[in-house]
Parts: structure tokens; C-alpha cells; sequence
């Protein structure tokens, strides 16, 4: 099973289950399944529309969630 494929199984059965969690300023910041699968999917869309390849890249992610 792939990433994308695990995140859109849990977002399925548990869309309002927190998977991240970080300290952002003087508070904390989550991130649900729903949300992640959403952002993958918007991630994903622009991606492809700007960049219009299909060759790999790489995608940084930063610690925290937003």
C-alpha cells in the first residue's frame, strides 16, 4: 500500500481523527485525516496543472503543519 493509498483509507474511516500535531506561536496546531487527504489532493492539482509533467520531484515538508 502506498502513501497516498493509506491516506485516503484512513481519511475514509476516520476523516475527523487527528494525524499531526505541532506548537505553532503560542499555541498548537492539528491536522485531521480529512484535512491531510484534502491537502494532498490540492497539492497534487497544482502540481500538475503548473509544472505539466509527469517526471518525479521533490516535495520539502517544513515541521509544522501549515
Amino acid at each position: 500500500m502506498t502513501i497516498l493509498e493509506r491516506i485516503k483509507l484512513n481519511s475514509a474511516k476516520h476523516p475527523e481523527r487527528v494525524v499531526m500535531r505541532t506548537q505553532y506561536g503560542f499555541g498548537e496546531m492539528t491536522m485531521k485525516w480529512g484535512e491531510l487527504d484534502a491537502f494532498s489532493d490540492k497539492l497534487a492539482y497544482y502540481l500538475t496543472k503548473e509544472l505539466r509533467t509527469n517526471k518525479p520531484i521533490i516535495v520539502y515538508g517544513h515541521t509544522s503543519i501549515r
